[in-house]
């Protein structure tokens, strides 16, 4: 009998988000992290300044209470800390960061910091992005080298330099960079020189933490400046729903050139990956069609009182509070909820981070065999597969035939 001739198309999709991984399966050894109030968990409490969140109602869904975050629970570094396999990051200023509790990682992050080391000085003390490499090198770095480091997995010794480059370091910073110019433009007339000015700046910032052993880089785009309730506030007449466009389009040219610099980062500095999160367009995703996330309220503050609740602003433990927190996609007039937080680092731990840079957080800490089975477009979204019996998975079961 003739063999009968046939097809088999066999679709294998390979989910390119990573969704269906757990993230038991990344192999991270810590995380450090540096940035502004977007990050803080408590590192400016003892300083004296306005800018600090150890007070209710910050905290309020939070299993400490209130910590220093401004947020009504968990921020982006705890989020991922979790996804990561890592835990809560403690705060560097915390007098229990040490010897192993520093294992993990470590978070310097501090509300009011800048690149710059002027950015937004009258709130009053704070730590500044300089300051906190310093607290990094000179500090953590000693600690780390009298451990005994060992591999989360498999348990093998490591070195201090393998320890680090299998580390990710966390930097969400430069918001009050860009405030600062808004708010002070008569002494920066020039945005464009001064966006390169805060570039170069950058720059020598994180090319010293490459040379203090760090490999692996998350580098946090600026959200949408314009779409704050305070900047809708201030900027758009009677406080409409809409976002203040004109604050937009300066965060766009500032995450333009930040992009510039990630690439010049990747080309310049070989055996180093610096993922460019591209956090504006992450939060347009969210706040464009918040329904399919589960927020009611886009652009109004859940804490504080007045248009957008951002006329009396959430400072004090009096300060008026939402009851369905999960709802709102802005916890103060500033900082986003635990809700919006969560959301955005999944689609950084699991998504598509940039167009141009493929890789996302699970795919950066995957073993090498995963990382060469994805393609430079971030993995292959189907195979189709046509041959005969040696290819076969079954689809001759229904029919009446010889041999294939």
């Amino acid at each position: 009998m003739e063999a009968l001739a046939w097809f088999v198309v066999v679709l294998l999709m390979i989910n390119r988000r990573g969704e269906a991984s757990s993230p038991s399966s990344v192999a991270v050894e810590a995380m450090f992290v540096f940035g502004d109030s977007l990050s803080d968990p408590g590192n400016n409490n003892d300083l004296v300044t306005l800018s600090k969140g150890n007070y209710l109602p910050h905290g309020i869904d939070f299993p400490g209470g209130a910590t220093g975050r401004f947020c009504n629970g968990l921020i982006g570094p705890d989020h991922l800390g979790n996804l990561l396999g890592l835990g809560l990051i403690p705060a560097f200023q915390n007098p229990n960061t040490q010897g192993s509790n520093i294992l993990n990682g470590v978070n310097y992050a501090s509300s009011a910091a800048g690149i710059f080391n002027e950015s937004l000085a009258i709130l009053g003390e704070r730590w500044t992005f300089d300051q906190q490499i310093e607290q990094f090198a000179t500090k953590t770095l000693p600690e780390l080298k009298s451990q005994a480091l060992r591999s989360k997995e498999g348990s093998k010794d490591l070195t201090l330099d393998e320890f680090l480059g299998n580390s990710l370091f966390y930097s969400n910073i430069g918001s009050n960079d860009l405030i600062n110019y808004i708010v002070a433009n008569y002494k920066y007339p020039d945005l464009s020189a001064y966006i390169d000015l805060a570039m170069t700046q950058h720059r020598r910032q994180l090319m010293e933490l490459h040379q203090l052993g760090g490999r692996k880089f998350l580098i946090f785009g600026l959200a949408p400046i314009g779409c704050l309730p305070i900047a809708i506030l201030l900027f758009n007449k009677n406080a409409t729903a809409d976002c203040a466009e004109q604050l937009n389009q300066i965060t766009l040219r500032w995450n333009a050139k930040l992009t510039e610099l990630v690439q010049q980062l990747n080309h310049d500095l070989e055996g180093a990956y610096f993922l460019y999160f591209d956090v504006y367009n992450a939060f347009l995703r969210v706040t464009n069609n918040p329904s399919r996330y589960g927020f009611k309220q886009v652009h109004v503050a859940c804490c504080g009182a007045g248009l957008l609740n951002s006329e009396f602003l959430c400072l004090t433990p009096k300060a008026p509070v939402c009851l369905n927190r999960s709802e709102y996609v802005f916890w103060d007039s500033f900082h986003a909820t635990e809700a919006m937080y969560g959301v955005l680092i999944r689609q950084g731990f699991y998504g598509t981070l940039q167009d141009t840079y493929p890789k996302n957080v699970q795919q950066l800490f995957q073993p090498k065999c995963r990382e060469a089975s994805l393609s430079s477009s971030g993995g292959a979204e189907a195979m189709f597969v046509f041959g005969d019996s040696l290819s076969d998975p079954g689809n001759n079961n229904a029919l009446m035939m010889g041999y294939g």
